[in-house]
């Protein structure tokens, strides 16, 4: 959802923010930022709001998807990620139940 012209305009931002930390006392410099900073949060917030629309859209029909898509927009999607039981058997790719936890002991 990360546009060129979006990328742009933060650029543009960060420039403004350190020509103001230069020139803390300068109203114009102060305006300029304000403004430029304005603008990028919203279209930040225009940027995401398009682009979870679009999700939505596209997962029309198909609540599995529909679902899933809700839960990344609201910070809940769960990670599958596994314990990694790699780290404990030092480069020993047999997962045995005995030697995990010997390796887990002597961590």
């Amino acid at each position: 959802w990360i546009t060129n012209n979006l990328i742009k305009e933060i650029r543009n931002r960060d420039k403004l923010s350190k020509q103001l930390k230069r020139q803390p006392f300068n109203p114009l410099a102060l305006m300029a930022f304000k403004n430029c900073r304005n603008r990028v949060n919203s279209l930040v917030k225009s940027a995401k709001e398009n682009y979870y629309r679009n999700k939505i859209i596209l997962a029309k029909g198909n609540a599995r998807e529909l679902w899933k898509n809700l839960g990344e927009f609201m910070g809940t999607s769960k990670s599958k990620e596994t314990f990694p039981v790699e780290h404990f058997l030092s480069g020993n790719t047999r997962c045995e139940t005995d030697n995990i936890l010997e390796a887990a002991d002597q961590f």
